[in-house]
């Protein structure tokens, strides 16, 4: 099959021609093998292309995480704050118990759910960066964030007492992960993760583009009983959406 552009992946029409541009810009035109179905996007507002605000503090750390662990950062920015509201604003705060992130990165999330968790929750985040580590304890450090794989999450909730868990923030980058990975990980969150349970992750528009993820969309909807899908939040480096997943 011949090389497909992300003009060819994801059709005609304004929204597809407004999709493609941003992800042809992100992944550097470059091309895949595979097609691939798109869920239609709004259009991006004309702020979009003014983007050098979005890059916060500790861009420059997140930037050497990346180009070390390509395949376990994902990005070459930390999300956006309009992203974090987007990510955590969803959750049901007031009956949250158990609750825990994977791959804070930075923080940015970390901050959110700090703010908006239950007085009687208990919390903590897995990282497996460990320069990633080091900057979330600084910036928030009576949050406890561990050094560890998100496979070993069994493990690190029986270790502090959290019999099962209502609600996961992931930062983790789907799509740069193989099949086993994906499988493996998500086996684990789902012996954790209680049924009704709350699950949101963040993808990049061109990451539909690969086949990683595309496969981590469909199995989204063999492993929850509901899967809803944000609007588009354009002030992020690259633009995103959220998966919203009710076990």
């Amino acid at each position: 099959m011949a090389p497909r552009s992300a003009a060819a992946l994801l059709g005609t029409g304004r929204h597809a021609a407004a999709a493609s541009a941003v992800a042809e810009e992100a992944m550097g035109s470059y091309h895949f093998g595979s097609s691939c179905e798109a869920r239609p996007l709004d259009a991006p507002p004309p702020f979009f292309k003014q983007r050098t605000d979005l890059l916060g503090n500790n861009s420059l750390q997140f930037v050497k995480s990346f180009l070390r662990q390509p395949g376990a950062v994902g990005a070459i920015a930390p999300s956006s704050e309009q992203l974090a509201q987007t990510m955590v604003g969803w959750f049901d705060w007031e009956s949250a118990r158990g609750v825990v992130e994977y791959g804070p990165g930075t923080g940015v999330f970390t901050k959110h759910v700090v703010q908006k968790l239950h007085p009687d929750a208990k919390f903590f985040a897995i990282e497996r960066d460990p320069e990633l580590v080091a900057i979330v304890q600084q910036k928030l450090p009576d949050v406890d964030v561990v050094e560890e794989s998100v496979a070993n999450v069994v493990a690190l909730c029986q270790a502090r007492g959290i019999e099962q868990v209502d609600a996961i923030v992931c930062g983790l980058p789907w799509a740069s992960f193989p099949d086993t990975l994906q499988r493996e990980c998500i086996d684990a969150m789902m012996q954790v993760l209680r049924p009704g349970g709350q699950f949101a992750t963040f993808a990049y528009w061109q990451g539909l583009l690969l086949p990683a993820g595309q496969r981590f969309k469909r199995r989204l909807g063999d492993y929850f009983s509901t899967v809803e899908y944000s609007p588009t939040v354009w002030r992020n480096l690259p633009p995103a959406f959220v998966y919203r997943c009710t076990r």
